[in-house]
């Protein structure tokens, strides 16, 4: 599915609409929400990922969200939420989504 993600929280910390604008880009690719085996917690969760189409390689263009969970879609816009990793830190984080037409 192509959309277009910004993200809420920079470093776990709400960003005010205003601040959104300039710490936090739109970025446009793949979503992709699917259950994986996360090793360091020994268990299965859900993960979103947004995935670079261009070049055919399908590399992740944001952070991971793990333990995503779907808070409400409408129309053509979704919000998830879930932990992300930066350095070796989890972070909350939740990500507006506008799905783009193919």
């Amino acid at each position: 599915m192509k959309v277009e993600i910004q993200v809420i929280n920079e470093r776990g910390r709400p960003l005010f609409s205003s601040e959104r604008k300039s710490l936090a880009p739109k970025h446009t690719g793949a979503l992709v929400v699917q259950e994986e085996r996360r090793q360091a917690l020994g268990r299965n969760t859900m993960v979103a990922n947004l995935q670079d189409t261009r070049g055919g390689m399908r590399e992740p263009i944001i952070p991971v969200l793990f333990d995503a969970q779907v808070l409400w879609v409408r129309d053509d816009q979704i919000r998830i939420r879930g932990t992300e990793v930066i350095d070796q830190v989890e972070y909350s984080q939740c990500w507006d989504i506008k799905v783009l037409p193919c």
